[in-house]
């Protein structure tokens, strides 16, 4: 249903322009009266438990929901139900590193053997620069090598600072890291905490801080409220995921679409 129409502010129209072209099927970016016939189907299908979606239109922002926040029970989602972002928690770590160049901390060519106290068996990993991170062009594995999950449904669980930091020094061990686009959890992730550590309080309150707050997105953290929705994954209810310090910087943000 479509409950509410707004006009859209600045940053977050640009913010709002950014997550809607990573996440959105095309269907849903048709006229206004077919996104909520495009939600109806995907809840109808089984493939979602709850969709919430914001529409930008010449200004104006709408906001459509269907289905529960709650498996077996019927509790209609709006445009506060927060759900774990995910990857979207990307171009947050990437604004992040904007606001630290910005105010002078690091630069984008600053590389990984300036900030972190440790000598990678392949000394190439040592000059990857933070753009480099940002833009998954570094050449770093899509993961961590030493990233083995207890549970699937979880499995980054667990994955702390001094993992991180084996990961970096065995990262690309007599291996070249090559020159080209690798989509990449590990890169970003270690971004996150690179930048969090050159901050001096971690990742989170660097977000928080210097991101999330200064643009007044009030439903957007890494804890969540209490309308949330659950995950849902091919048809079943699964666990949100648990990332640390170590690894949030590529997946461990909260949010709802009222903050876009």
């Amino acid at each position: 249903m479509n409950w509410r129409t707004k006009p859209a502010g600045t940053a977050r129209t640009f913010l709002a322009a950014m997550v809607a072209a990573m996440t959105l099927a095309p269907a849903a970016l048709a006229e206004d009266n077919d996104m909520q016939a495009w939600i109806d189907e995907q809840i109808a299908s089984g493939k979602n438990l709850a969709i919430t979606a914001m529409h930008l239109k010449d200004g104006e922002v709408s906001y459509y929901a269907g289905g529960t926040t709650t498996a077996g029970e019927q509790i209609t989602p709006d445009e506060n139900t927060q759900f774990q972002m995910g990857s979207i928690t990307k171009p947050f770590t990437d604004m992040l590193l904007a606001e630290l160049v910005a105010n002078g901390a690091v630069k984008y060519d600053t590389t990984i053997g300036e900030l972190m106290d440790v000598e990678p068996k392949n000394p190439a990993v040592a000059e990857i620069t933070l753009q480099s991170l940002a833009t998954h062009t570094s050449g770093l594995p899509r993961l961590p090598v030493n990233l083995v999950p207890a549970n699937p449904l979880d499995p980054y669980a667990g994955y702390d600072d001094d993992l991180l930091k084996k990961a970096v020094v065995e990262a690309r061990n007599l291996q070249p890291l090559g020159d080209h686009y690798a989509y990449s959890n590990f890169g970003v992730g270690l971004l996150g905490y690179l930048l969090g550590e050159e901050q001096g309080d971690g990742y989170q309150k660097a977000m928080m801080a210097l991101v999330v707050e200064p643009l007044g997105l009030t439903e957007t953290g890494f804890t969540e409220s209490g309308n949330v929705a659950q995950g849902f994954r091919s048809g079943d209810v699964v666990p949100a995921w648990s990332m640390d310090d170590a690894l949030a910087g590529a997946g461990s943000l909260w949010g709802s679409v009222s903050d876009f």
